[in-house]
C-alpha cells in the first residue's frame, strides 16, 4: 500500500487509524524500517493481532532472520 492509498482510505472515512509495524535493528548502523501499514476501524480483536504477529515471525523465520521481542503503544489488544 502506498502513502497515497492511505490518504484515500482516510479521506474516505473508512478507517480511522493505522496500525504501524516497524522494525527495529539491534545493530544501531541500520535504521527502523517500516514493513506494514495496515489501515484499520479499530475494532480488531487480539486473536487478529497475534495472528498478524505470527506472520511476521513466520516471514522472518524464512529470511533466516529472528524476531526477538514487541512494542506497543499499551493497546490492550497488543497485550493479551
Amino acid at each position: 500500500m502506498t502513502l497515497g492509498e492511505l490518504e484515500d482510505i482516510f479521506k474516505k472515512k473508512l478507517c480511522t487509524s493505522v496500525y504501524a509495524y516497524v522494525i527495529t535493528p539491534l545493530n544501531t548502523k541500520f535504521p527502523s524500517k517500516l514493513v506494514i501499514a495496515a489501515p484499520s476501524d479499530n475494532r480488531i480483536n487480539s486473536a487478529e493481532v497475534e495472528r498478524r504477529w505470527t506472520i511476521i515471525r513466520e516471514s522472518f523465520k524464512k529470511c533466516k532472520g529472528e524476531l526477538i521481542g514487541v512494542s506497543a503503544d499499551g493497546d490492550p489488544k497488543v497485550h493479551r
